[in-house]
């Protein structure tokens, strides 16, 4: 967990982003070999984000499959089905 953290955070305090959350199996402890990162992300207003670069980069440092989404692009059913066991992994202070 701390490794994931310590990844998303160097690399999102040098992007247009807000926050970043984890959710999914690496949030809950579910995990398996086949599991992927799944990140939910608030990036700066009026920003070109791009979640693929991003989603990349952490992949790169950590070897394993990232998924990344704005969180506007995400529906609010999904969003209040995520909301229990999400963890913040990074916000801009």
């Amino acid at each position: 967990y701390w490794e994931l953290r310590d990844a998303v955070r160097g690399i999102a305090e040098s992007c247009e982003v807000r926050a970043v959350w984890l959710y999914g199996p690496y949030a809950t402890g579910a995990a398996d070999a086949g599991s992927s990162i799944d990140l939910r992300i608030d990036a700066e207003e009026g920003s070109d984000f791009d979640t693929e670069s991003f989603a990349r980069a952490v992949e790169h440092l950590l070897g394993v499959p990232v998924r990344a989404s704005l969180t506007p692009n995400l529906s609010r059913k999904f969003l209040n089905a995520i909301k229990e066991t999400e963890e913040i992994l990074y916000e801009r202070g």
